[in-house]
């Protein structure tokens, strides 16, 4: 049984890498036509984000903001556990599940909305350039700060509601891996 077990795993992978091989020009070749248009948008995209390098400003503080975040998540959590559900020498506390999921939620919550204001300024601005290159074709121009300003204000409640339902969805999957896992 042991002996046939590695073999029975070659043929399996070689047999995978032939399917692999055999299905790569069927895949050219029905996406073949849609390449130049794929080609078009991304030529669009690199040049609105070279007209306005400044939005590589406003995604890297996000960035920085969003790992600041973490950092004081991780030590809020720790804080709680140590706190409501100590260890001693005997072991720690089984924490509430409740607790986890509050927790799991805020994170994923808090993740969700730096990712999207992130997302929704660089989608603005490059609206911004398609619509009026002539105001938005400078390193921090009015359409960079312009959609900063539109994402963190008019467009957050969009914002965090829609990270909400990620994180909810987020933090239930999570529970359900742990508690697979167990």
């Amino acid at each position: 049984m042991f002996v046939v077990l590695p073999l029975i795993e070659r043929v399996f992978i070689s047999n995978l890498i032939c399917l692999c091989i055999t299905r790569i020009p069927l895949l050219q070749f029905a996406v073949q036509s849609r390449i130049p248009f794929a080609t078009a948008n991304l030529k669009v995209g690199v040049t609105s984000l070279k007209m306005n390098m400044g939005i590589l400003i406003f995604s890297f503080v996000i960035m920085l903001a969003q790992f600041a975040f973490t950092i004081w998540w991780a030590l809020d959590y720790y804080a709680i556990q140590q706190t409501f559900f100590p260890c001693d020498a005997n072991g720690c506390e089984n924490i509430n599940g409740g607790v986890v999921f509050g927790m799991l939620l805020a994170f994923f919550w808090g993740q969700q909305v730096f990712y999207n204001v992130s997302h929704v300024t660089t989608c603005g601005m490059t609206a911004s350039w398609w619509f009026r290159p002539e105001v938005s074709s400078s390193f921090c121009s009015q359409g960079v700060t312009g959609s900063f300003r539109r994402a963190t204000t008019t467009s957050l409640g969009s914002i965090c509601f829609g990270g909400l339902l990620v994180a909810i969805v987020s933090a239930v999957r999570a529970m359900a891996e742990n508690a697979n896992n167990r």
